[in-house]
């Protein structure tokens, strides 16, 4: 009795696992499709973004994160990686100014 219970409980945690991970996969796939279509039509970009460059520009990241995240409704990690992206997007462009 305490084997196939044992048994039900493995069998469901290994089902709940193979669908996390497909979910995880089908997730960077739409991710990547949606990345090209934004390519393709060449979309405006957030009016939000023009704000979080000028806190980055000012040296206030945490407000930047902040208002990313209040924005797009993403987890800190997230905003804190879009900022960081903005940045270095901005250290590019200042480095063709210069050349």
């Amino acid at each position: 009795m305490e084997w196939s219970i044992i048994f039900f409980i493995l069998s469901m945690v290994s089902i709940i696992i193979f669908r996390a991970i497909h979910l995880e996969n089908k997730v960077k796939s739409l991710e990547n499709r949606l990345g090209r279509i934004e390519r393709e039509v060449d979309l405006p970009e957030h009016p939000v973004y023009k704000d979080i460059r000028e806190y980055i520009r000012q040296g206030k990241e945490a407000q930047a994160v902040k208002l990313a995240r209040q924005t797009f409704g993403l987890s800190l990690i997230e905003g804190k990686q879009l900022v960081d992206e903005l940045r270095s997007e901005s250290l590019k462009d200042d480095l063709k100014k210069f050349k």
